[in-house]
């Protein structure tokens, strides 16, 4: 099973069965093994955990650590550093953000190994801690939508945007509802409709429409709002099933704004051949998105190839290519920000399978989550979403 542990000292901890830790102060704990994912706020700097083999000291951070019975440690940060020592040697190393190290009694100075998050269940915020022991969890998210049912039908009766024709799959998010949750609109998707979070999701008619050159988004869009820390790390916003799988190479695009950008905001676009639970992060498939104030393409994380850089409140149009280059599985993605011309030749950047990405024969569903580190007060806007077999048919407007 797991536990949530909060110390008088502010740090908070997830210990993951079998498991066996001793609590030995507010600022010190000895994990004899198990699993742990620890987030330590400022207040608790220098919180240390103990190991039969190592001492892991925090410099202000979120890491995990894993220990089996024999004294074998991995160490992973996720953000902020550590200082791991071994018991048995004077060396101290310095662990940044996105690295990993293995230790043992045959290499007690550590090997470097793959940063796997996944390998973790959430990094327990003090948020998610109180509203834990105040028995009122999930919270009520904090910053509520207005009401704007009545507005989205006026704007439906005043003026509504049909899809481009000949596409594989399309939404233009124009419903008279506030809730995307259960929608059976759009072309090409599966009957059951739409999934989303509701507490973070809406529907609505914006001051301006959505546009970029010629291509013109439609009365409404679909705002997500940021992570609320007392909410899971994997703040997934909405995901569809596709009427019929792409097994062949695809283009799509959207258009997108982005609401109180700075360097820590993310959100990806994923396609996967399973919806899989909202545990799932769909990290290892086709992704395009934000990162780092910039447009990027990936398999997995870290493999990223960057376009351009996102201004805050503008409106971008996004497209990407999912290719089989010769290929049984998707093995090449392709990235445009603001296309302009004839440019289905020369992208702004390409993207190659990794080792560690999933050999994805066919696309079935996909979907769109926020980064944990993202504001709840930010808002990202997209609006006119197609999929289609050509770069024409996903970026020429409606006729």
């Amino acid at each position: 099973g797991i536990g949530r542990i909060r110390f008088e000292s502010g740090a908070g901890i997830v210990l993951e069965g079998p498991a066996q830790i001793e609590l030995c102060s507010p600022l010190n704990a000895k994990l004899n093994y198990g699993k742990i994912a620890a987030y330590i706020p400022d207040e608790a700097h220098g919180f240390t955990i103990d190991t039969p083999e190592i001492q892991i000291v925090d410099q202000g951070t979120r890491f995990g650590a894993v220990v089996d019975p024999l004294g074998k440690a991995e160490v992973h940060v996720f953000e902020g550093q550590v200082d791991v020592k071994p018991q048995s040697a004077a060396k101290t190393l310095n662990l940044k953000a996105s690295q990993a190290v293995l230790f043992s009694r045959q290499n007690e100075l550590g090997a470097a190994i793959r940063l796997t998050p996944t390998k973790f269940a959430d990094v327990p915020t003090p948020e998610q801690l109180t509203a834990a022991k105040s028995g009122n969890y999930p919270p009520v998210e904090a910053v509520p939508f207005e009401r704007e049912a009545l507005r989205n039908e006026y704007a439906l009766i005043q003026m509504q945007t049909a899809l481009p024709k000949g596409i594989l799959a399309g939404e233009a998010f124009e419903y008279p509802a506030t809730s995307l949750l259960q929608q059976t609109g759009g072309v090409g998707f599966h009957y059951e409709g739409w999934w989303a979070d509701p507490n973070f999701t809406r529907l609505m008619v914006p001051e301006q429409r959505m546009q970029w050159g010629e291509l013109e988004g439609g009365p409404m869009v679909l705002q997500s709002r940021g992570h609320h820390h007392a909410y899971p790390a994997l703040a997934h916003r909405m995901a569809r099933k596709l009427e019929t799988p792409l097994t062949n190479d695809f283009y799509f695009s959207i258009l997108v704004s982005y609401d109180g950008l700075d360097k820590n905001d993310f959100f990806g676009l994923w396609f996967d051949d399973v919806a899989g639970s909202k545990g799932s992060s769909h990290s290892r498939v086709p992704n395009f998105g934000l990162k780092e104030k910039r447009f990027f393409a990936r398999f997995e994380v870290n493999q990223e190839g960057f376009s351009a850089e996102l201004i805050d409140g503008e409106c971008f149009l996004l497209v990407g290519r999912v290719m089989k280059e010769q290929s049984s599985y998707f093995n090449r993605l392709e990235i445009w920000v603001n296309p302009v011309g004839e440019r289905s030749e020369t992208p702004d950047a390409v993207v190659e399978l990794g080792k560690g990405a999933k050999k994805l024969n066919a696309v079935h569903v996909l979907g769109m989550r926020i980064g944990q580190y993202t504001e709840v007060g930010d808002s990202l806007f997209v609006d006119r979403l197609v999929l289609g077999k050509t770069f024409e048919s996903v970026t020429q407007p409606v006729e």
